[in-house]
């Protein structure tokens, strides 16, 4: 399976740079992360609250 997945991905690619069958933009204001530090510190404010919790 990621052996085909592989090859239609590199198919596609030539086909992006052949025939102009997709176009990229960049928009304003979008870093192209998905991380979000917000996530992050409420994970480790519940880490943190469960094991306080799970002491006493």
């Amino acid at each position: 399976m990621a052996k085909n997945l592989n090859d239609e991905l590199s198919r596609f690619k030539q086909r992006v740079k052949d025939e102009k069958v997709a176009k990229i933009e960049h928009r304003k204001g979008y870093s192209g992360g998905s991380f979000s530090f917000a996530l992050l510190f409420s994970f480790l404010l519940l880490s943190l609250l469960r094991f306080r919790f799970k002491r006493n």
